[in-house]
């Protein structure tokens, strides 16, 4: 048997409900996640299901918290992890989490840069999704069913001069989707509400029906019950294991070594100051023979990298000066240079 890959015999995995439900404002998207087993509690940030919180007649009991503070989402998404009394957890809608997220790392570019018209920064976003997705995947890993709710927005195409909708998507970060095992739009047909069934991994029931709303114990009949609750690594974890064993193959630098020539640090000094890719190609084809003489073989190969590094930089640098004397040259016209 192979070290990395089980056959299925072996895998003894424990699967819940694992839904993103999508749709229009008014098809009942809060009133249907209501409906998963319970106990049940919902993460209410925008009050959908206040209006149902007290209606007894129409559902069992179920805890809400409503918030739009990003601390108290998270701190309670973290106290889940824990928990054993839940059976299932809605978060309605996860569209407002991503623009709190948005919203705050907005707020603190405009305080640092004193700009009310500042912009997201690259990194911005890149620490916007992170922590997005690192509360998504806390949802997923859950040993219990998840119901994420999102709004929805217009897909469209420009059509004899004008915008058409021609579809329709998840209104949150567009890797959301991914991660659950079933994925649903509900829309209105009269009086009567119905599911597109986008995604069923399940298989329950096949990709691209239209159905009345099935019960959630249709999809529990049909997910593994064993044991092992199946976990997805947080972004963050993988990427910072990962870092560390790039860190541990990474070879120590050889600059460190004890018995380095002294013509090392003239060859370094040389090295930064070539001006052009041919000046660095002259000075190695003179001087490789005296490198290797006079080094191991790795320094030799270190100090080799260093010429290939600094050439590469200096023929970005000449490509960049290039293209500026180009774009000059379509402005201002021959006569003018």
């Amino acid at each position: 048997m192979n070290q990395f890959f089980l056959p299925n015999e072996y895998v003894n995995l424990s699967r819940k409900i694992k839904m993103i439900i999508s749709g229009k404002s008014g098809t009942g998207k809060t009133w249907y996640a209501l409906t998963a087993p319970r106990p049940l509690a919902i993460l209410d940030l925008e009050g959908g299901s206040l209006v149902y919180h007290s209606k007894s007649t129409l559902f069992e009991a179920f805890d809400r918290l409503q918030t739009r503070s990003i601390q108290e989402i998270e701190a309670a998404v973290k106290s889940l992890e824990s928990d054993t009394h839940y059976q299932s957890i809605v978060i309605d809608p996860i569209t407002i989490y991503y623009e709190l997220l948005q919203e705050a790392y907005q707020e603190k570019r405009i305080l640092k840069s004193k700009n009310d018209d500042a912009a997201l920064a690259m990194k911005d976003w890149g620490d916007i999704k992170k922590r997005y997705k690192s509360l998504l995947t806390r949802l997923i890993n859950l040993d219990k069913n998840i119901i994420i709710i999102t709004r929805e927005k217009d897909v469209t195409q420009e059509v004899a001069g004008q915008q058409v909708v021609v579809g329709f998507r998840e209104d949150c970060e567009k890797s959301t989707e991914y991660m659950p095992d079933i994925s649903l739009r509900l829309s209105l047909s009269g009086a009567i509400r119905k599911c597109l069934i986008k995604k069923d991994r399940t298989i329950t029931y096949q990709s691209g029906a239209i159905i009345e709303l099935p019960k959630f114990e249709t999809w529990l009949d049909n997910l593994p019950k064993g044991s092992d609750n199946i976990i997805i690594e947080p972004d963050d974890k993988a990427a910072e294991k990962n870092s560390q064993a790039l860190e541990a193959k990474k070879p120590a630098p050889v600059s460190s070594e004890v018995n380095l020539p002294e013509e090392w640090s003239n060859w370094i000094l040389r090295i930064n100051a070539f001006r052009s890719p041919v000046e660095a190609s002259n000075w190695w084809n003179k001087h490789k023979e005296e490198v290797k003489a006079l080094c191991s073989q790795e320094a030799a190969h270190e100090l080799y990298q260093m010429i290939v590094d600094k050439s590469a930089q200096l023929k970005t640098t000449e490509r960049k000066s290039t293209m500026v004397a180009n774009e000059l040259y379509k402005v201002m016209g021959k006569k003018d240079l």
